[in-house]
């Protein structure tokens, strides 16, 4: 699984996200779970700052909420930008910053994941594990994006055993493109042990199985159709000019 691909798949995920704090604008989730708009909200230190409608500051104590969210900043957005054009130093220049800003507003778990995928998409597998960690801590709609980034960034740092449970665990997910970058990776170690044959028949269910009509499922294909020509011209099976012409 090239960086490309990878980079193309993760950019998919991007465009079909949806938080729904990017919908709304401030709000307060109570501690009885019930939620309550306020005017602004504002991360200062280690703590949250909240402006009600009469511009009075409203003084919770941390038991009395569970979260705090304001909608998508353009700081955030500007990060996805970034990634979408291949500026990774960028990224991981501002990442950081904006993480502070916002990560506690409803935000960290995106912000991680932009930055894993720059280190990913640099090479750096060992600082994106870090990332996606991070962003793990976060509630939002990015947990199994940041956990198909954790894998990602273990098999490119060449943890195999960490990672076969999550892989066993990730085709069986209702996420096509989980299930298809897990087949991917499993023909991946495979073919690295020397097994080319079993390859093939991992990324044959990726072939097999997902039709490629959904954006974040076709970098997949592509890489597998890539594998299984090349793994079947090496084992000297002729029937690799098969997946050259349906290509």
């Amino acid at each position: 699984m090239n960086r490309q691909q990878l980079i193309a798949g993760l950019c998919g995920l991007l465009a079909t996200a949806a938080i729904l704090s990017a919908q709304s604008g401030p709000y307060v989730v109570l501690a009885n779970g019930q939620r309550m708009r306020v005017k602004s909200i504002q991360a200062e230190g280690t703590g949250i700052r909240f402006i009600d409608e009469n511009n009075r500051e409203i003084g919770f104590r941390a038991e009395q909420f569970r979260a705090a969210f304001v909608p998508e900043p353009e700081q955030v957005v500007a990060l996805e930008r970034f990634l979408a054009a291949k500026e990774y130093d960028r990224v991981i220049q501002h990442a950081g910053q904006v993480f502070t800003q916002f990560g506690i507003l409803g935000w960290g778990d995106k912000i991680a994941f932009l930055e894993g995928s720059a280190y990913l998409a640099k090479n750096e597998p060992a600082k994106a594990g870090e990332a996606f960690a991070k962003g793990a801590n976060f509630p939002g709609g990015y947990r199994e994006q940041l956990a198909r980034g954790r894998v990602l960034a273990l098999l490119a740092q060449g943890k195999v055993d960490e990672v076969r449970d999550s892989l066993d665990a990730m085709v069986r997910s209702a996420r096509p493109a989980d299930a298809a970058m897990a087949f991917n990776a499993r023909g991946q170690i495979l073919a690295k042990e020397d097994k080319p044959r079993e390859a093939v028949l991992e990324y044959l269910k990726t072939l097999l199985l997902f039709d490629g009509s959904e954006a974040d499922v076709a970098p997949y294909r592509d890489e597998a159709r890539k594998q299984v020509v090349a793994l079947m011209r090496q084992i000297g099976d002729p029937k690799w000019r098969m997946f050259v012409e349906a290509n």
